[in-house]
């Protein structure tokens, strides 16, 4: 009797066991699913709409604010509050973006007009880096040496700008980095033309290193050839006004010399009218004196009384 007694026992401990085990189960399903339903309504369909909505972000197209539901009829909570910063952060990005795009867009004209006015300027616009070789060049550089862009890259500055004469003393500036501002320098161009150019040179930093020189070279080979030409006709209108100098000297004293003979001739002329007044004036005297003396002359030859044969 004890034994069966003891084996319905087990049973029924097994049977309760097992009948338990199955109830908290059910229990604990039951109170796990409900609990799920509270996260998943309280919090999981939330973040599952904030994640749908970044998904179909345009930030190039901004449409509207996320709104998680129900959010108008309960008390906000920490997730309205992840979404109130979510699209605060969403604006300013779109703000940023906006931004960034208008500064992009205005450099990228910044570089356009810049890049317009290097390729159209007369003047060669270079940068040279530490060893003083061509990084770029415009194009005006190509029509006043006569090589290609591809071939002024290639080359230092030096060799293709500088006659020989100067290069060392070019050389020493540039490694002291020393001011060259408005220096007048002479190359020869590809077909042994020699032309004379003005070049300034700035420097670029980066940081504190010194990254390019920037040279601008203004053709000043027309004015050169100008003031050439007006030296020379400044020698000759010079020469041409000594000449005339001395012809004038010489004429003026070819007239002195014939003003002087003109005075002594009218000199010699006065005192031969005075001579000739002087004689007239003694020969009238002579008459005048001469008749009377004549006339007493006669009578002291010729007495009065007497009788003369001639008579």
């Amino acid at each position: 009797m004890s034994r069966l007694s003891l084996e319905e026992v087990y049973n029924r401990l097994i049977e309760k066991s097992v009948f338990i085990l199955i109830s908290q189960t059910i229990k604990t399903m039951v109170v796990s699913a409900c609990i799920l339903f509270i996260i998943y309504y309280m919090v999981i369909r939330h973040i599952n709409k904030i994640a749908i909505y970044t998904r179909q972000i345009k930030f190039n197209n901004y449409e509207q604010d996320l709104i998680l539901d129900g959010q108008e009829s309960r008390e906000k909570n920490e997730l309205d509050e992840l979404v109130y910063l979510y699209n605060k952060m969403q604006k300013r990005i779109l703000d940023e973006l906006t931004d960034k795009e208008t500064a992009i867009q205005e450099l990228q004209q910044e570089r356009d007009f810049s890049a317009t006015i290097i390729n159209s300027s007369s003047t060669i616009i270079c940068c040279l880096d530490r060893d003083f070789k061509v990084e770029t060049i415009n194009p005006v550089a190509v029509i006043i040496t006569g090589y290609s862009q591809e071939e002024l890259s290639s080359k230092n500055w030096l060799d293709i700008f500088v006659l020989p004469d100067r290069r060392a003393e070019l050389l020493g500036k540039l490694v002291q980095n020393e001011a060259i501002n408005s220096i007048e320098i002479e190359m020869h161009d590809q077909m042994g033309e020699t032309n004379t150019l003005l070049w300034t040179f700035s420097s670029f930093y980066d940081g504190m290193k010194l990254k390019y020189l920037i040279g601008f070279g203004h053709d000043i080979t027309p004015q050169k050839k100008i003031e050439q030409e007006i030296t020379q006709l400044n020698d000759q209108l010079e020469e041409k006004v000594n000449i005339r100098t001395a012809t004038l000297t010489d004429s003026n004293q070819q007239i002195t010399q014939t003003l002087e003979q003109l005075k002594r001739t009218q000199q010699t002329l006065v005192e031969s009218e005075k001579m000739a007044s002087l004689g007239g004036l003694v020969a009238g005297v002579a008459h005048e004196i001469n008749t009377p003396i004549g006339i007493s002359v006669t009578a002291s030859i010729f007495p009065a009384g007497r009788n003369y044969p001639f008579k």
